[in-house]
C-alpha cells in the first residue's frame, strides 16, 4: 500500500529543507542526530501496519471473511461473500464448482437471517440454485420475487431459463412475454421466446 511510503517521503522532503537550511558542510552534524530516527521509526510502523491491513485485501473471500470473524457480521458482509463464491463456481467444474456453490449458498442463508425478504440476495440465491441444478428451489427464490414486484425482469428471465431447464415451455414462454411487455426492446427475451417457439 503506498500509504506507508508517506512518512518516508515527508523524511526525505524535511531532510532536504535541512539540507538547504544548515548548508552542506554542516549536514553530517546535523544527521547525526537521534531524534532523526522518529521519523523512520514511524515508516516501518506504517509499513508493517499497511502490510496486515493488505492481506485482508486478497480477495473479497479473505475481505468480507475478516469482516465477519472480526464480529462485525451482517447482510452486506454475507451477501458479498456469497457473489464472490457464485462467480467462483462458475469458473470451476467438478467438486470445486460443487463446493463454491455449497459455501455461495450458505452465505445467501446467512444473509436472508438480516433480511429475509431482500431481492438481490433471493434473486442471487436462485441463480445459484439454478446453476446447481436445484431447479425447484430455484424457482421459488424467483416466484417469491414475483410476488413483490411482478415485473422484476431478472426474476423473470431467470425463472425462464429454471422453466425451460424444466422442459415447462408454456411456462417460460408466459415469462419471457411478460419481459418483452415490460422492457420492448430486450433483445435476448426476443430470442429467448423465438427459440421456444420453433
Amino acid at each position: 500500500s503506498y500509504i506507508s511510503t508517506i512518512p518516508f517521503y515527508v523524511l526525505i522532503a524535511w531532510t532536504f529543507a535541512k539540507f538547504a537550511e544548515l548548508g552542506g558542510r554542516r549536514f553530517a552534524n546535523f544527521a547525526g542526530k537521534s531524534w532523526l530516527a522518529i521519523p523512520i521509526i514511524l515508516t516501518l510502523f506504517f509499513s508493517y501496519l499497511s502490510r496486515i491491513r493488505s492481506d485482508a485485501w486478497l480477495n473479497d473471500e479473505t475481505l468480507w471473511t475478516r469482516v465477519i470473524k472480526s464480529g462485525n457480521a451482517c447482510e452486506t458482509a454475507y451477501y458479498n461473500r456469497g457473489l464472490y463464491f457464485s462467480v467462483l463456481a462458475g469458473e470451476k467444474k467438478g467438486a470445486e464448482r460443487d463446493e463454491s456453490y455449497l459455501k455461495a449458498l450458505s452465505d445467501f442463508e446467512a444473509a436472508l437471517k438480516y433480511s429475509p425478504r431482500k431481492t438481490g440476495i433471493l434473486l442471487n440465491r436462485g441463480k445459484v440454485f439454478l446453476g446447481a441444478g436445484s431447479l425447484k428451489k430455484a424457482e421459488e427464490d424467483f416466484s417469491a420475487i414475483l410476488e413483490e414486484n411482478p415485473v422484476h425482469l431478472g426474476a423473470l428471465s431467470n425463472r425462464a431459463a429454471v422453466f425451460e431447464k424444466m422442459n415447462e415451455p408454456q411456462k417460460a414462454l408466459s415469462d419471457l412475454s411478460k419481459i418483452i411487455e415490460t422492457a420492448p426492446r430486450d433483445v435476448e427475451a426476443r430470442m429467448r421466446r423465438a427459440l421456444l417457439l420453433i
